[in-house]
């Protein structure tokens, strides 16, 4: 008899009968520690559906969190977003259990992008190593001194005297107005860089005539310019008639071409609580192909994609 194959041939046996009453052992904890839970998340209101995606999605300490608030209508859905970052959860709870009319995607949206703060608080400054990806808003500044280090003057044919951009973003105008001009369109930029001071001086023009309400929400604080960045500018289409851009044709062909060139439409109608400023028909922004693409395509503003992409 062969002795040595007998006792590995036990061995194996032994072996294969303890794995298997470990993975019993395993699979009846998890299922005492997930009806457990499953039963103290019902308790609180939440329905077996997002009772399963809370449990698969949250760790056992950001569970306690949730056993230690109040049943979120929305958060079953706020789990399972896109855009849901982890890091986010007791920010989204506390706003969701503010603003209880308003929808996950809307909560996501809105606390990714720093909204659930007051605008203007808790500033940081922008980091402008990012290059044609750097974020300015009412959350992040640029410094009084902040000038780009590429700055070119536009010629008149696609501005009006003594306006300038950043190199790269007026390379992408040329390319872009071109081929507005081939479909029929000539464009022309009243509005590029901006220093710091200009800013300042246009945000107390408008202060002036208006309350400051009316006037965060059309021009940004000194500092918190797009303008100042040289990435960004107006636009008008000639002959100008003086009619709102965004009832012109040339208005549709940029909103369904302008990120074949790199650009986005910076401040979107119905975006006005991410970006903080109402819709501006004629103001475009220098992102690149690849990210003006993507932003189009997902129908979301440069707020959102940084938050999630680059912050």
């Amino acid at each position: 008899m062969n002795y040595k194959k007998a006792d590995r041939n036990l061995i194996i046996m032994i072996g294969s009968g303890v794995a298997a009453f470990l993975l019993i052992v395993i699979a009846i904890l998890y299922f005492n520690y997930t009806n457990g839970m499953s039963y103290k998340l019902g308790k609180v209101g939440y329905k077996k559906a997002d009772a399963n995606v809370i449990i698969d999605k949250l760790s056992s300490a950001q569970l306690k969190i949730v056993l230690a608030n109040d049943y979120i209508k929305e958060l079953g859905s706020i789990l399972k977003d896109d855009y849901y970052i982890k890091a986010n959860l007791e920010r989204y709870i506390s706003y969701a259990n503010d603003s209880e009319d308003t929808s996950a995607g809307e909560v996501v949206a809105l606390v990714n992008t720093d909204n659930d703060k007051g605008f203007y608080e808790n500033i940081e400054q922008t980091d402008t190593a990012e290059g044609k990806l750097m974020i300015v808003n009412k959350h992040y500044g640029l410094t009084s001194n902040y000038v780009p280090d590429d700055l070119v003057t536009v010629a008149a044919t696609y501005a009006y005297e003594g306006i300038s951009l950043s190199q790269e973003a007026y390379t992408a105008v040329i390319s872009l107005f071109k081929a507005a001009k081939s479909a029929g369109y000539t464009l022309i930029i009243d509005t590029g860089y901006r220093s710091y001071q200009r800013q300042q001086d246009a945000y107390d023009r408008w202060l002036s005539r208006e309350d400051e309400e009316s006037a965060d929400a059309y021009v940004a604080h000194a500092g918190h310019s797009e303008h100042q960045t040289g990435l960004a500018f107006n636009l008008q289409v000639l002959p100008n008639d003086y009619d709102e851009f965004a009832t012109t044709a040339a208005y549709t062909w940029l909103v369904n071409n302008a990120h074949k060139y790199g650009f986005i439409l910076r401040y979107p109608e119905g975006k006005e609580a991410i970006t903080g400023f109402k819709y501006e028909s004629s103001h475009f922004r220098y992102v690149g192909v690849d990210v003006a693409t993507e932003i189009k395509d997902l129908n979301i503003t440069f707020d959102e994609y940084y938050a999630f992409n680059l912050k």
